[in-house]
């Protein structure tokens, strides 16, 4: 009797993506905060801040990628909410009345 063998070999490819988000302490904050580019932030950046968090929370589009969304979230609640906002008018009213004279980045660290 004789007794054949077979044997088939299958080759299997994965593929993954990974989506890697950037640490928090290397995005520039200052750059992100302000929103319309004037090279200030002040109450303007906060509106235009108020109105992206209103589209976020009504499910609409946002212009934002994933790093200027983590880079908005100032107070680390896990999204850009009315207190990120708070932080925004209350460093630009602190820099207009001579409270504090750093960046902004800056005043949100001496808040920690």
């Amino acid at each position: 009797m004789e007794t054949t063998s077979t044997s088939t070999s299958m080759e299997t490819t994965s593929t993954s993506t990974s989506t890697e988000t950037t640490p928090i302490e290397s995005i520039n904050i200052d750059v992100f905060a302000d929103l319309n580019n004037d090279e200030k932030i002040n109450a303007v950046d906060a509106g235009m801040l108020l109105s992206i968090i209103t589209k976020i929370n009504t499910n609409q589009q946002t212009s934002l990628s994933d790093e200027q969304f983590q880079a908005l979230d100032f107070n680390h609640s896990g999204r850009p909410d009315s207190a990120d906002a708070a932080f925004m008018l209350i460093y630009s009213t602190k820099i207009n009345t001579d409270q504090f004279s750093g960046s902004f980045s800056e005043y949100l660290k001496s808040r920690s």
